[in-house]
């Protein structure tokens, strides 16, 4: 029963996400975003490993979930459906955290959610209200294409070309929310998350 206390708030509900309950910007929350199979998880898991506050990716979250229903919200079945739940699940945490003060890593966010530059789609109007309304820290940390460690599993079924056409989507997409993209050195992942945390902190006291 503790571990679902800090979610359980007098008047959480009427205060979920209200203009004046503190869900519009939060400093403290830092994305790390980039090329899908960059390495981007292995630097999220040592973050957490030390100690840090790591909120794992809606796509994959929502992706497991179709499969275990058998469900149709899957990028390769119903892709709008798919993109509306992800958007969801991120204002969603993004909420429950709201008073937290200390560092928290977004393993990606609404931006890359709504990242369809290279499809000539055009992006709903609530879906730009969300990532309007639910800002990060100006400074995304940016994992970027790295061909010699990139796999393919049973939630990335594209390929290495299709990853890196919608990396260069979610780089420009971020530029236009007005979002400063931070790239990572390709180094090991300790070394990785050392420039993360550093940059981090001096971005926060800033």
């Amino acid at each position: 029963m503790d571990s679902i206390k800090p979610y359980l708030k007098k008047d959480g509900e009427n205060n979920y996400c209200l203009p004046d309950s503190g869900a519009n910007f939060k400093n403290n929350f830092f994305i790390i975003s980039g090329c899908s199979g960059s390495g981007k998880s292995s630097v999220l898991e040592e973050l957490s490993d030390r100690g840090f506050k790591v909120i794992n990716e809606t796509g994959r979250q929502v992706v497991k979930e179709q499969i275990l229903i058998k469900g149709d919200a899957l990028p390769w079945k119903d892709w709008m459906k798919f993109v509306e739940l992800t958007v969801s699940r991120t204002m969603y945490q993004y909420n429950i955290l709201k008073d937290e003060k200390e560092l928290v890593f977004f393993d990606r966010s609404i931006i890359d959610q709504i990242s369809w530059e290279h499809l000539n789609l055009k992006v709903p109007k609530h879906l730009i209200n969300a990532a309007n309304e639910y800002r990060f820290n100006e400074n995304v940390f940016i994992t970027e294409p790295w061909k010699e460690i990139y796999k393919n599993d049973s939630e990335r079924k594209h390929s290495y070309e299709d990853a890196v056409i919608s990396y260069q989507s979610t780089i420009k997409t971020y530029s236009k929310f007005g979002y400063k993209t931070i790239f990572i050195p390709p180094k090991n992942i300790a070394e990785r998350a050392d420039f993360i945390i550093e940059l981090s902190q001096k971005f926060l006291n800033n």
